[in-house]
């Protein structure tokens, strides 16, 4: 009785632990690309980061330095949280997801000029071979691109990128997104968009040629931060003055100029 009583104990027990290693976050997992999902790529069992897969060579085009627009002022700050309080209720989401509007849409700082020197920046975010982009943790990015040479862009360098010395609201320009200029949620609370391969969006890139910069995924900076929205977010999460953290994100590199550029 007594030896029936200790395993009717110890198996529960065995069961837990098991149940508690096979979620341990430091295990390495590698799940494949699946249709139109993303590739992800975790390698956090030790201090060594690498990706696997590794990304595939990006042509990187070159960014004329000059006086950066970042940030909103307080009245486009206002017009996005109002956008989003609308939002929420038309799709019956509650009105928090808009809170704290300091944090969500207050950016930091407000609008600014910042003088940014030239410097290369990937025309598309790291990628797999079959054009799907990488979803990694901030150290893997950080490692990849000085593997390649280069850094990650800064919060000042990728927002300039994005809307040039002009300052414009988006990539393309001031005019709102639309289905072939980014891959967003252009309704709010319903989408159901994947991730796509990256230069799909012809019409969003940059003058400079830059793609993706709005959705699909979104980009670490230098720091930890990320910008630029995925697939899944609204259309006032995604503007490139945003900013948000989060655990993992997609990136692109970027590199010095050549001397007198």
């Amino acid at each position: 009785m007594k030896k029936l009583i200790v395993a009717m104990v110890a198996f529960p027990l065995v069961v837990l632990l098991y149940a508690c290693v096979s979620r341990n976050p430091q295990l390495t997992e590698t799940p494949a690309a699946v249709g139109t999902a993303t590739r992800v790529a975790l390698s956090t069992a030790s201090a060594e980061v690498s990706l696997t897969p590794s990304p595939e060579v990006s042509e990187a085009v070159f960014i004329k330095g000059g006086v950066a627009t970042l940030g909103r002022t307080e009245k486009e700050v206002e017009e996005d949280y109002q956008d989003c309080l609308a939002m929420a209720g038309r799709t019956n989401q509650a009105a928090s997801i808009c809170e704290p509007k300091d944090s969500v849409f207050g950016d930091r700082p407000l609008r600014t000029m910042w003088k940014v020197e030239a410097f290369r920046l990937d025309i598309y975010e790291a990628h797999d071979s079959n054009g799907y982009p990488l979803i990694v943790h901030y150290d893997e990015a950080v490692k990849a691109c000085q593997e390649k040479g280069g850094r990650l862009p800064t919060e000042e360098q990728w927002e300039f990128a994005a809307r040039g010395e002009e300052g414009r609201m988006w990539p393309w320009g001031n005019s709102p997104p639309t289905a072939d200029k980014a891959n967003i949620d252009t309704v709010g609370g319903y989408s159901d968009n994947r991730v796509q391969k990256v230069g799909q969006y012809e019409a969003g890139k940059t003058p400079e040629g830059v793609h993706d910069m709005v959705g699909n995924v979104w980009e670490w900076v230098e720091g930890g931060m990320r910008k630029g929205g995925s697939a899944g977010s609204y259309v006032v999460f995604t503007k490139p003055s945003h900013m948000t953290s989060d655990s993992q994100a997609g990136f692109r590199c970027a590199y010095d100029a050549p001397p007198n550029s």
